[in-house]
């Protein structure tokens, strides 16, 4: 399944463990870090320059680390990147997300892979009688400088080089929270046999860390899924209406974010 959230090298988290607990008809994900949780091992397409040892650290302070580089594989696509490589992802000590989302009945959580982590999925879920899939990235606000500008760029990336359309972003509240959202829609099927899709997408600036929720549908059931829609965005919780006085949303953040 095709996915139009394409994020900045900014625009990193991780995935901490999901917990599931029930509440009101509704499956609640808390993301909670396991403790103790070991380091685990990850496929990834490379530069012929990178070696064995290198490391890189995302802005939320998690690192992947080159473990062995397996050689030259079809499952890398890009040219520049011919060289197919096993990782070591470690989760961030400094950052952990305090979000939660309520689900309704009929979605499965779906696995995601420790490269998707690195790059900023921290959660992914699955309703299939509705063809309804959730996507969760969330950041450290404390790297991120500007909300409204890294909202906009991630906006534009989602349609670079696509043949897609978007909506207008509007300013909305979640949870008394300030949030953009918009809706972005490719114009074609990603398969022979598949329908084109809508995605929900909405920012959301919180206490201590930026969250981004996508939905996506089927393009001919947005219009009927608008409810459940803003329903699920609703029900997000743990990211605090507590203003933070050392960092409005566009003041720029202090400190070094390359490693």
């Amino acid at each position: 399944m095709k996915r139009p959230l394409r994020l900045g090298v900014v625009a990193l988290g991780l995935l901490a463990a999901p917990v599931l607990a029930t509440a009101g008809g509704h499956g609640y994900y808390y993301f909670t870090v396991i403790p103790g949780q070991k380091p685990t091992l990850d496929e990834v397409c490379v530069t012929t320059s990178v070696e064995v040892g290198a490391h890189s650290r995302n802005a939320n302070g998690d690192d992947i680390a080159i473990k062995d580089i397996v050689g030259k594989s079809p499952m890398c696509k890009d040219k520049t990147k011919p060289l197919l490589a096993h990782v070591a992802y470690t989760a961030s000590e400094s950052f952990q997300s305090t979000l939660r989302i309520g689900l309704p009945e009929g979605f499965k959580e779906m696995p995601i892979t420790d490269k998707e982590r690195f790059e900023g999925l921290r959660f992914h879920a699955w309703n299939a009688k509705r063809s309804m899939a959730v996507f969760i990235h969330t950041w450290d606000r404390r790297a991120v400088p500007r909300f409204d500008n890294f909202v906009r760029d991630n906006k534009l990336r989602q349609i670079d080089g696509n043949d897609w359309t978007q909506s207008r972003m509007e300013e909305i509240e979640v949870d008394g929270l300030s949030a953009r959202r918009w809706t972005t829609q490719a114009s074609k099927p990603a398969g022979l046999f598949a329908k084109a899709r809508s995605y929900v997408e909405t920012y959301v600036l919180g206490e201590k860390e930026i969250a981004a929720v996508q939905i996506g549908v089927n393009g001919d059931d947005l219009a009927n899924e608008a409810v459940e829609i803003n329903d699920i965005i609703a029900g997000l919780k743990g990211l605090s209406a507590t203003p933070v006085e050392a960092m409005p949303p566009d003041a720029p953040a202090g400190g070094d974010q390359n490693r």
